[in-house]
């Protein structure tokens, strides 16, 4: 798809506009594959009732994993500038 699109003008033209292609492409596809997902879901009349500690319970598991995601980040981000400072 991104070759066959051919545009003319300035490089950062040509990939604003490959871009803007490109998201309609996508978007029929995720139609197709998965349908209009605002239509599809059917809740109804519905309500979710959870008390403060099913909120805490799934809370904390997602605090815990983003805490591990940052220092695993950090330790990274610190073992590079110590290879380029050697």
């Amino acid at each position: 798809m991104w070759l066959e699109t051919h545009i003319s003008g300035w490089p950062a033209f040509i990939v604003k506009e490959k871009l803007k292609c490109l998201k309609v492409k996508l978007k029929a596809w995720n139609i197709d594959s998965f349908g209009c997902l605002d239509q599809n879901t059917d809740i109804g009349d519905e309500t979710i009732d959870m008390d403060i500690d099913q909120i805490l319970l799934r809370k904390n598991p997602l605090a815990d994993w983003w805490s591990v995601v940052n220092i695993k980040e950090i330790k990274v981000f610190i073992f590079r500038n110590l290879e380029t400072s050697v």
